[in-house]
Formats: structure tokens, sequence, C-alpha cells
């Protein structure tokens, strides 16, 4: 981008001196034909086979309804000389349309990887998609290490720190008739431990979504962490 401030000439001669805008202009010319000649190719292709698929049926009702006297059907196997017509008019239909249904995939597949392709090759001349692509990924591992390192967190955590909870209050419960004294200690544990996962927990949602990030920015959040 132009620099802040800069003049109206300087900045369309920096546009005019970017590779990637002219490449972008050509892209426009040269995509639109592409982009026809894929389209028809795409719908003769499809129209082909669905036709095929169901030719017979109208081989099938013109060869009932029409008048032998006034005139005959003139498919592909009255022009070859084949006969009965009417079962080899239907084997080519048929043929035809299984061949260009089951091509249909790997046809528009291709087509696709070549409007694909051309667009990479234009559009990416300067690698800003594989530099996305690797940006991406290393957010995806991030985000990967962040989930783990979060489970191993609750697990080593608070998640021990309630199953040690529920088995104080089970204690507790059984010595509350016995002896209520050290009952009510170690009630008084557990509570200690619940007030220790509670602030373990607060400590885990600020790593997740620290409030200094969401109010103040990320300079603050790294001052912060780097602090603590």
């Amino acid at each position: 981008e132009p620099e802040p401030g800069s003049s109206a000439r300087r900045r369309l001669f920096r546009r005019l001196r970017d590779p990637q805008r002219w490449m972008d202009l050509l892209w426009t010319v040269i995509y639109f034909p592409v982009s026809l000649i894929t389209w028809i190719i795409s719908v003769v292709w499809l129209a082909l086979a669905v036709a095929g698929l169901l030719a017979p049926i109208a081989d099938i009702t013109l060869d009932l309804v029409l008048d032998p006297a006034v005139g005959q059907r003139q498919g592909l196997a009255h022009l070859l000389g084949l006969q009965p017509e009417l079962f080899w008019d239907i084997g080519f239909d048929l043929t035809c349309g299984i061949v260009f249904s089951l091509t249909a995939p790997a046809v528009l597949r291709g087509l696709a990887a070549m409007q694909t392709g051309l667009i990479r090759a234009m559009l990416s001349w300067r690698s800003e998609v594989s530099r996305l692509q690797t940006s991406r990924a290393a957010v995806q591992r991030a985000e990967a290490d962040t989930r783990r390192r979060l489970e191993r967190d609750i697990h080593d955590g608070p998640q021990q720190r309630l199953v040690r909870l529920r088995m104080d209050l089970a204690r507790a419960q059984r010595q509350a008739e016995k002896d209520p004294a050290a009952a009510s200690a170690i009630i008084q544990g557990a509570m200690d431990q619940t007030q220790q996962t509670l602030d373990e927990l607060r400590q885990l949602s600020r790593g997740i979504a620290p409030p200094v990030l969401i109010d103040r920015g990320l300079a603050a959040a790294i001052t912060e962490a780097a602090t603590r």
C-alpha cells in the first residue's frame, strides 16, 4: 500500500510498478473465455449424459406413434443400416448416456482443477496463497497445542482437587456422628480445596481469554504475561 500522506501521482505510479496488479488485469482478460469454455463443456457433457439416458423413452414413443406410411425414424441405426433399428438406437443412446454419466465427475473435476490452477498461477504470482496456507497451519497447530495444554491443566489441577473434595466430604460424612470436631476440620479443608479449585479455574479462564487482552489490547496482555 502507498505510504500515508503521499501524493496522488506517487500513489498511482506505485500501483503501476506493482507486477501483481498487471497479472490481476491479465487474469480478468483471460479468465472470461476460459470460464466460458469450461461452462459450455460442463453443460454439454451433463446434457448428453441426461439425454442419453432419457432418449430410449423418446425412441419407443416415436416408434409407437409414428405412422410408417408417413415416414420412418431417421436414427443412427437407420443411417448405418442396422436392424432392428429401435433396438440399436436404444443401445446407442444408453451407451452414450452411461459413458457421459460415468465420465462426468472426472471431467468436471478436471475443468475445476484447470480453473483453480489458472487462478493460483496468476492471482498468486507472488505466493500470497502459500504464505496464507503456512500461517493458517501455524494457527491450527497453536490452537491444537492450546487445547491439549488446557486439557492437561484441567486434568492435573481442578479435576484432581474435585476428586479429593468428594473423598473429603465422604470422610466427613462418616465422621459426623462419631467425631464432630474431626468432621468439622475435614469440612474446613474441603472448603479450602473448593477455594483453590475456583482460583485455578479462574486462572485457566483468564489464560483462555485474558480480560486485559480484550480491554487494553495485545501489547498490554503481553506485558502482563511477561511480568507474571
